[in-house]
């Protein structure tokens, strides 16, 4: 995707630079900090955001963080191999927002914002 080395599982969802970038981001929305070395660390991080038996909307929607951003990765990048497409960290971001967006409104009934790049998540 970034034209920059060979593409792996772990270079696309870890050490490319779009995804460097998309991890930072997600690091001051949830204000969590996702060191992650190994797409099995990655799937820890993602785990950890939700404490053990909570139920809550918001951790329901903090275990889709991760997917939704790996999620929007692959999709760029697909679309830079299958068609070209130049990729724009912020417009894969924007991406992800929408799925974490979509599945707060269809999993728990959760409208979705980012103020300021910190999540925020209003019930009802």
């Amino acid at each position: 995707m970034c034209e920059s080395v060979e593409e792996t599982s772990e270079h696309l969802f870890i050490t490319c630079s779009v995804a460097r970038q998309l991890w930072a981001l997600l690091k001051v929305a949830v204000d969590f900090d996702l060191q992650i070395q190994s797409l099995n660390g990655l799937w820890e991080a993602g785990r950890n955001l939700k404490q053990t038996g909570d139920r809550s909307p918001r951790a329901k929607v903090s275990q889709s963080l991760v997917p939704a951003v790996m999620w929007a990765l692959w999709l760029a990048r697909n679309s830079k191999v299958f068609r070209n497409t130049r990729v724009y960290p912020e417009n894969v971001w924007d991406s992800a927002v929408y799925f974490i967006k979509s599945w707060g409104r269809a999993c728990v009934g959760a409208k979705i914002g980012f103020i300021r790049g910190k999540l925020i998540l209003m019930e009802g």
